[in-house]
This record gives C-alpha cells, structure tokens and sequence, in this order.
C-alpha cells in the first residue's frame, strides 16, 4: 500500500489562539502527524481543497504566499525523507521527518520527549525533566552545550555517573551529603530508556547502544522506617477539631494503613464507586501499575467511612474531600481516557495535596510523641512490619502490598486469593492480647463525651 503525504489543520487552537497545520503521513492504514513551521490565526484561513494548486492557505491571509511555499518545501522535503528511507518504519520516518537537520542531538531529542509526556499529563515528565537538568548542568562543567547521538558511549555514561557521584544533594542543608546511589540509579534509568526509544525509533544505530557496557548500577537495599502497634494507637487516640485538615489527615493515613498501604495519589482519587458490598469491601486500581485491587474493609477503616457519609453523597464523588468532586477532572474517573489538560490538572492537584498532607502528618507525628519521619508511605511499611510479626507469609503480605522492589513483588499479584488478603489484613489489625487494653483505650478517646455517655448507660443497662 502506498504512503502517502497530506496537509492537514488542527481546529482546537493552541494557547496562543493559533491553529497548526500538520503533515499526516499514512502508511500500511497506520497516520502519523508532524507538526509543520505554520499556524493559522483564523480557522477561515485554511483551504481544505487547496491540496492540487498548493494553496493551502487563503489569499485573504497577508502572509499565504510566504506559507504556502513553506508548507510546499516541508511537504516535499518529507516525501524526500520517504525516497531515501523507503523501508523504515512509519514511526522511524515520522522521526527523520520531524527531525531533519537535528538529529544529531541526543539533548534535543531528550528534551522533547519529555515535553510530550508532560503534553499528554504524564507524572513521569517530572522525573525526565531531572535528568535533562543533570545532563545540562555535567555538559556545562564539561564546557559543551548539546550532546550528539554519536558521542554516546560507555565512557560518556561512566563520566556521567562519576559526576552525579560527586554533586552535592542541593536539597539537603550538609554540603557534604550527596546524592542517594538510589536517586543516581533512578536518573541512569531514564538515560537508558530515552537511548532505547532514539534507537527503537531508527536515530542511533542499535549496535552503539552505550548501556550494553555500562549496566545500571544495583538499586541498595535501604532500612524502611515503621511505626510500632503502641505508636499507631496513639495516632488513634489523636482528637482533632472534624472538618480540619488534620482531622482529615489522620483519617487518610489510618484508613491507608487499614488497607495495606494505599499510595497517597490512588487514595485521594477514592470515590464512593469503589466501595462495594455494602460498604464491606474496596476496588479499585493502582495508578502506578494499573493493577486491580480488592481489599474486605476492616471495622476500622468501615469507621472512618462512617465519618464522611452522607445522603447527598454520590457515588462519583471523592470519599476524603481533598480533591474537587465537581472539577473537570472529576468528570471521567478513568484516567486513560481523561482529556490532556483535565489529567495535568489532577496530577497539579494530587501532587499539591500530597504535599499538604505530609506537612500536617509532621504535625500529628509531634503530637503524638512519635520521633519518625510520618508519611503515607511508612503506612506500608508499617503493615508489611506488624504483619511479618505477626506470623503471616511473606508471599501474602508482597501480594497485599508492593515495597520497595516492586518488579519482585508484582509476581505475586495473581498468586493469591482474596480470602488470604482479607485472612491477612484481619489478622494484622486484630489487637494482640497484650495490647487489648491499650486499643480499647485509644478507641475510648477518640469517642466525643456525648458518645462515652451513651455508651455508659448500655453498660450500666446490662
């Protein structure tokens, strides 16, 4: 089947009210698009049949002459691409279309691939706009300004390495600290998938893939911090004006610890949907790996439920009120289907409330009296601790909860049943004997002097 080459408008204006014309190139009933030099300032502009005269753009635009060359040049300088790489890949040609003239730049390359995940809303671009940052800063100490496809090599990864190696942690006060070997690994990962997608995508020849002598280094195992039964009960015991931020984040830690560690991001995106079986038990999927979860809710997580119910509720509304049920992103509870702009809200959104949530987690950390770092995720630590004392397998406990190698424990996901899940996670909450008095104590305080006065009277009835 032939390819072929077509201009093509976008309706939906960019942000700066412009609408960019784009070259579709169809092959094997497969399109891809390249953004061309031009963009129209009225849709009225464009001349969908101006294809046969190369009058794409109407003569009533000041500037059609001047873009209708351009668009003619760029046309045929694709179609030029396609005579001399007539067996590549439509995602290969696409490339050497969109890059003609640069791409020999492994930066250039970088950079814009990271502006197509933050584009599509993706929380990854954060973590490749690190490592751009990095690479620029070690090629500034090297006195360069870009980097070339052809000057990857092992040697350039090693040089690379050793300087991360040496840098500073600018977020830490002791200059003498530097980056964490884990965070070092992290940034080399990147590195490695973005020379992976250049030579998928036919810009580096694969027999110079640099990595193949210069491995990753092992990620090092590092101590997981976990609070103790007798720290969580004095969290419980925690009495906070309702309706404030650190009633409500006392409330989203413990019910997180209730069900094995949720994530912070998959917690605030709960809704009331997720609750199934009469309030009894939890779906829903993990936005770090798109696995589905179901958890049987314990008594205890069942009360903190109780706290935000209500009749006016709707089952597309968020449980913990963090997040704007009635904001666009709230709309489409699939994030995969969720339009662009909608998702880079709701990330904007789940990272701001993350970061709020952690700060008054220091605060119910003092109150408490306990001397740790308290964030949501020492909540899957502490599961994965109290349940290891507890006896239960620890096969069960990596399908309960993914720590810190995730790779290993996401074999174990479909390994394991719901009733061994649920068998676990009551056996994890149901207090030990030695300890029934201070949970009995801790649930005491947190009843409201109403509620201890009733409760008395049904003691004192019986």
């Amino acid at each position: 089947m032939a390819t072929t080459f077509t201009l093509e408008l976008k309706k939906a204006p960019t942000s700066q009210g412009r609408f960019p014309i784009f070259i579709r190139i169809t092959k094997d009933r497969r399109h891809k698009r390249i953004k061309t030099s031009v963009e129209l300032n009225h849709l009225a502009d464009w001349n969908k049949k101006g294809a046969k005269n190369q009058n794409w753009v109407r003569t009533s635009e000041k500037n059609a002459a001047k873009w209708n060359a351009a668009l003619a040049d760029e046309l045929e300088a694709a179609r030029t691409q396609y005579r001399e790489n007539t067996d590549a890949s439509l995602d290969a040609l696409a490339n050497k279309v969109k890059n003609q003239g640069c791409t020999t730049s492994f930066l250039s390359f970088a950079k814009e691939s990271t502006s197509e995940l933050g584009a599509l809303g993706k929380s990854a671009a954060k973590h490749y706009q690190t490592f751009c940052n990095k690479l620029e800063e070690y090629l500034a100490t090297e006195g360069r300004q870009d980097l070339a496809f052809s000057d990857l090599s092992p040697a350039l990864i090693a040089s690379f390495e050793s300087y991360l190696r040496k840098e500073a942690n600018s977020h830490l006060k002791n200059e003498e600290r530097r980056l964490h070997p884990n965070y070092i690994r992290t940034l080399l990962v990147k590195f490695r998938a973005l020379v992976n997608k250049a030579i998928k995508q036919e810009l580096m020849p694969a027999d110079k893939y640099p990595f193949r002598w210069h491995p990753i280094p092992k990620e090092i195992a590092t101590g997981k911090e976990a609070l103790e039964e007798s720290e969580v009960a004095a969290i419980v015991a925690l009495d906070y004006k309702e309706g404030s931020w650190l009633w409500h984040t006392k409330n989203a830690f413990l019910f997180s610890f209730y069900c094995a560690g949720i994530r912070a991001g998959d917690l605030l995106q709960l809704r009331w949907a997720n609750i199934k079986e009469g309030g009894s038990r939890l779906e829903y999927v993990m936005g770090k790996n798109h696995k589905q979860r179901t958890y049987p809710l314990i008594p205890q997580a069942q009360r903190i439920l109780e706290l935000y119910h209500n009749e006016e509720r709707r089952a597309s509304d968020y449980i913990f009120p963090l997040l704007d049920s009635s904001a666009p992103y709230a709309k489409n509870a699939d994030i995969d289907t969720m339009p662009v702009e909608a998702k880079k809200a709701l990330f904007s959104q789940i990272y701001s409330k993350n970061s709020l949530l952690n700060r008054y987690l220091k605060k119910i950390a003092e109150d408490a009296g306990i001397d740790k770092t308290l964030s949501f995720h020492i909540s899957r630590h502490t599961f994965a601790s109290i349940a290891r004392q507890k006896d239960v397998s620890s096969k069960v406990v990596q399908e309960a909860l993914a720590h810190s190698s995730l790779a290993t424990t996401e074999r174990y996901l479909h390994s394991f049943s719901t009733e061994e899940v649920g068998s676990a996670l009551q056996k994890v909450f149901a207090p030990s004997p030695e300890t029934k008095q201070d949970s009995l104590l801790a649930a005491l305080k947190g009843l409201g002097k109403d509620e201890l006065a009733a409760l008395l009277g049904k003691l004192n009835a019986d």
